[in-house]
């Protein structure tokens, strides 16, 4: 790196901090730094968004071990926007061949090289009955040549089943290698509400053939198969569940984050078996402010002969605020545990100076001290920029007092402070009248 560029970063920085003190920060976490680093990339931790007083990140600094604030940029967020899709037939397998075990299969294919027809060899199998939805099927993925990270099948018609499928890939259509033992899938109508599952992820699948069999009793006929390619996948997503307190109106729970992550998905944990709800969310960043609604889904925990299945994770727009409520109809006996996801920030800093180095935080008020990344490193975006050294945030050595999150309007303290800034109006003003009622007095004189 550029000695000159990262000096004068460090003292366009410096200068522009000097009054702050690490001591002056209520949450310090100490940072592991590979030895030699020059920039070092650090993705923050829960503790680090449990001191925040504020939604943003303005009150994040970095010290050296002599105490000195260190140039720092954000880096930008890995987001799954570039998704590949695709969708191809189902063709039905014999019954013979539904089992992973070795079959040879007989096949025609079309003038693209595709599968259009396959037959098993006959053996001591028996057929399958009459008017029979198919046990297993195979797809063809040649015309969609990307590692696969979700399939999602196609029922014919809209009947309600649940069941599990399994999933094996091939290259030969001669030998298969098992993917996923038991998927659970549903289409379940109740009450005017309808819950589909039928979406199963999958880690860069890369093969010709895949084939999906009914571990039990084929329930419908399944007519083609969805695929999606993510070109970039999301970073791993945190989670943190929350447990329920009872909120004002019947059929509502709320709950308390101790940190402002920023929040984009969300878990509707029931307490009860068989449960089916509509949920509404809302969130707010303190008791004073409204509720702002988030989202609205269906949530479910169904027992099923195969074991219990349940709603998977609902997207919602980002939010930091630390204040969720549900609203659910029907009302459950229990309130539903809250699981709330996010995917953890990173930054970068230069690792000027000596260490320990401290992830700084919980200073109110600050002016936030991020630089332009390309700024701070050079080429970003390009093959020219440094490699940067991964750091490691450790946990604090000394525990730091909570961040309200949840206090009454009447105590917090904004409000007091406005208060405050009323009495204080009104004691000068009472004064300047008290004032002026002596001045008048005295300018009159005493009565003849």
């Amino acid at each position: 790196m550029n000695r000159a560029l990262l000096v004068t970063l460090f003292l366009s920085v410096t200068s522009t901090q000097a009054a702050e003190r690490l001591d002056d920060f209520a949450t310090r976490l100490p940072i592991d730094v590979p030895a030699g680093a020059a920039l070092v990339r650090l993705t923050l931790p829960p503790a680090a968004y449990a001191g925040l007083h504020g939604p943003g990140l303005d009150e994040l600094r970095i010290f050296n071990g002599a105490g000195e604030p260190l140039p720092i940029a954000r880096l930008p967020a890995r987001r799954s926007e570039d998704v590949l899709r695709g969708r191809v037939p189902l063709l039905p397998l014999p019954e013979a061949a539904a089992t992973p075990a070795d079959t040879r299969l007989q096949i025609r294919r079309g003038p693209e090289g595709t599968l259009v027809h396959i037959e098993v060899e006959q053996r001591t199998q028996s057929p399958s009955k009459d008017g029979a939805p198919p046990m297993a099927y195979v797809a063809d993925l040649a015309s969609f040549p990307h590692p696969l990270t979700a399939v999602i099948v196609e029922p014919a018609g809209g009947i309600d089943f649940s069941s599990e499928l399994r999933l094996d890939s091939s290259d030969d259509l001669a030998h298969w290698r098992t993917e996923r033992g038991g998927e659970a899938v549903m289409v379940v109508s109740q009450g005017g509400q309808r819950i589909e599952r039928l979406r199963i992820g999958l880690s860069g699948l890369h093969a010709r053939y895949l084939r999906l069999a009914w571990t039990g009793t084929a329930p419908v006929r399944l007519v083609a198969l969805g695929l999606e390619h993510e070109k970039h996948p999301e970073a791993a997503r945190s989670w943190l569940t929350l447990a329920p307190q009872a909120g004002e109106q019947p059929g509502t729970w709320r709950y308390v984050s101790p940190g402002l992550m920023p929040v984009d998905r969300l878990r509707v944990e029931a307490a009860d078996p068989n449960t089916v709800a509509a949920v509404r969310v809302a969130s707010r960043g303190a008791s004073r402010d409204p509720w702002q609604w988030a989202g609205a889904f269906t949530a479910y925990r169904l027992r099923q002969a195969e074991g219990e299945i349940a709603s998977g994770e609902f997207a919602v727009p980002t939010r930091r605020d630390p204040l969720w409520e549900l609203a659910l109809q029907p009302p459950p006996g229990t309130g539903p545990k809250l699981a709330l996801g996010w995917v953890p920030e990173s930054l970068v800093f230069a690792a000027r100076g000596a260490p320990p180095f401290v992830l700084a935080v919980g200073q109110a008020r600050l002016s936030g001290a991020w630089l332009p990344v390309e700024s701070l490193v050079p080429g970003w975006g390009t093959d020219r920029a440094p490699a940067l050294a991964e750091g490691r945030v450790l946990a604090a050595t000394s525990s730091a007092p909570a961040v309200a999150r949840d206090a009454p309007p009447w105590r917090d303290s904004r409000n007091l402070m406005l208060w405050g800034l009323l009495i204080v109006g009104v004691a000068v003003l009472a004064t300047m009248a008290a004032k002026l009622l002596r001045e008048n007095r005295q300018d009159k004189g005493p009565p003849p």
